[in-house]
This record gives C-alpha cells, structure tokens and sequence, in this order.
C-alpha cells in the first residue's frame, strides 16, 4: 500500500490507495480515482485508527490460508512436509524431466518447458512473479511470494502449450531487486533445459520488469 501506479500488497483485491490511511477516512475516501475501488479505511491490514478495523478481503483471507497451510501445516495439507522454497508457486509443475532430454510436453506433443532463476535480494519478501497468457490474459503460472533474503531458487519446468506469454517480476518495494543498499538480485527465464535462454534480468528495475516470448510447436 502507498502508490496508486505500482506496488502493493501482492493481493489482487485490495484497492491502490496513494498513502498509508493514518487515521478514520470518511466512508467511500478514494485516494487513486484512477484505480477500482476507492480506500480500504476498515481492513486490518492498514494504518487506521484500531476502531475502524473490522474487514480483511477474500483474497487476504486466501493468502493467509496458503502460507500457514504450507509453512505451519504442511504434512496435514499435503505439500510434502515443509515448504517446497518456492515461495508458494500456484502451478502445476511438469513431470521432473532430465534436462539433457526434454521431450514434447503435451499429449498432441506441441509446448516446451519453460523455467525461472531467481536470487532475492535483501527484501525478498517485496518480489512476486508470473506468466501471462497473452491470448487470454490470465496467469497460467504465478508465485504467491514470500521468498527469503538473498535467496536463490529455481522454478519449474513448467510445460507452457503454443502461444506468445510475458513473464514479469514484481517488487512491492518499487525498487527493483538489486542495488548497493538492498542486494544484488536477479533472474533468469529460459526454455528446454536452458537451451533458449530468454532473459537475463539484472534486477535493475523500479515496479517490474516484463518479458514477452512466443512458445512455437515443436518440430516433427
């Protein structure tokens, strides 16, 4: 929360708000007419008076679920006794393919397999990312963020069908992931066990940073 442009809180339903709310703003207070939904004067999330408190959003109360069920809970949950350190990537991974030999991903036999690196930098916690469909528009692949400092992860593969997507790294911070004073992060996509390298990102970037690629049929 604090700019109307970029930024947030990594939950898509709580509304830009231009500052932090420091007190109780009249009902229907809309610092950022220029994005839906006008400020979130009741959400405890916020920087309000304690009396005015009384809301979390659905999409709060979803990413609250996510990280106690795969960091508190994880075994009675399903996902495999601890954290997978992927900071709750919401995708169906591809089948553990040997890098040197990654075959057509799809039952007709068209796709490739699509991967990320990932080194945080100090405010690791600040980064999220995802892959858009640019047909559709939608994420078909999304992390739920949560990473750790100065941290490397890897991601994937994950089988993406003929098609033309942008992958594009957040920073909630709108400072990118790498500097003097916060860490050198950086990422790396790449397709078909790091055969086609598609973008090298330094983490020199203020809000995010996106790269458009096209996924071709596989050749016969």
């Amino acid at each position: 929360m604090g700019t109307c442009s970029c930024g947030g809180d990594m939950v898509d339903d709580t509304p830009a708000i231009a500052a932090p709310n420091r007190k109780c703003l009249p009902e229907g207070y809309d610092s950022c007419p220029s994005q839906p939904g006008t400020d979130p004067i009741h959400n405890y999330m916020g920087y309000s008076w304690d009396s005015c408190y009384e809301e979390f959003t659905p999409g709060q109360v979803e990413r609250m679920r996510f990280f106690w069920e795969t960091l508190r809970e994880p075994e009675k949950y399903g996902y495999g006794g601890g954290s997978d350190g992927e900071g709750g990537v919401d995708a169906s991974p591809a089948a553990d393919v040997p890098e040197a030999d990654f075959l057509p991903c799809s039952p007709d036999g068209t796709g490739h397999y699509v991967e990320i690196d990932l080194k945080t930098d100090f405010w690791g916690i600040e980064t999220t990312w995802d892959i858009v469909d640019a047909a559709t528009g939608e994420a078909v692949v999304k992390s739920m963020g949560g990473f750790g400092a100065e941290t490397d992860y890897h991601f994937g593969p994950y089988c993406l069908l003929p098609g033309v997507y942008t992958f594009t790294i957040y920073d909630a911070g709108m400072n990118g992931i790498q500097g003097s004073s916060w860490g050198n992060g950086k990422y790396t996509v790449t397709m078909d066990g790091k055969a086609k390298p598609l973008n090298r990102g330094v983490g020199k970037f203020e809000c995010s940073d996106s790269t458009d690629f096209v996924v071709e049929e596989q050749e016969e």
